[in-house]
């Protein structure tokens, strides 16, 4: 329940069209390909999911539980039947709290109830997410009581800087050779 304004279901939410690329193909073909994408995205997360894990492991979990708009995401924790896992697996278009039905059919749910139980004040909202995940602009699934991991683009998003830019190139000191290895989970002892 919420006493505030908040966006109907599927308002401003655009997908795109993306024939340019086949990432999202809903092609016969294109399918396995989904399917071991989905597969790995969820064997990567397992593999962060480590007790003390190095700063490096701890920063990809971190960015891959906070996925946000224009992400490549993957839906947890869903049906393991092949529609559910294609529609789960896309480009996050949004994540937002908005009202569970809209104006119109809150309006019919309102006129259909006794006078006592009307009003804003029982209308719901819930946390829902919009996931493009075919290459046509309407490929539009909106997803509620879900979670969804950002699925790493580039490895080099985890990395910190090493070195020092200068008009020679680069200069690798020891403390950036120790900061690396810290980084990827070594332990370092002092003498």
């Amino acid at each position: 329940m919420t006493g505030g304004t908040w966006p109907q279901p599927y308002e401003g939410i655009t997908g795109t069209a993306r024939a340019e690329d086949d990432l999202l193909s809903l092609d016969d073909i294109a399918i396995p390909r989904r399917m071991l994408m989905i597969r790995m995205a969820e064997c990567l997360s397992r593999a962060t999911l480590v007790g003390s894990p190095a700063p490096v492991v701890a920063r990809m979990r971190a960015r891959m539980d906070n996925p946000k708009p224009g992400d490549l995401v993957v839906a947890r924790f869903i049906s393991r039947d092949e529609d559910s896992l294609i529609k789960g697996f896309g480009i996050l278009l949004a994540h937002r709290r908005e009202w569970w039905s809209s104006d119109e059919d809150w309006a019919a749910e309102m006129a259909a109830e006794p006078e006592a139980l009307r009003g804003d004040g029982n209308r719901c909202t819930d946390d829902i997410w919009y996931v493009q995940y075919g290459p046509q602009e309407r490929d539009i699934c909106r997803w509620s009581n879900a979670s969804f991991l950002a699925i790493p683009a580039d490895a080099r998003d985890f990395e910190i800087p090493v070195g020092t830019p200068d008009d020679r190139g680069v200069t690798f000191t020891r403390d950036d050779l120790i900061g690396g290895l810290a980084d990827s989970g070594f332990r370092l002892r002092q003498r």
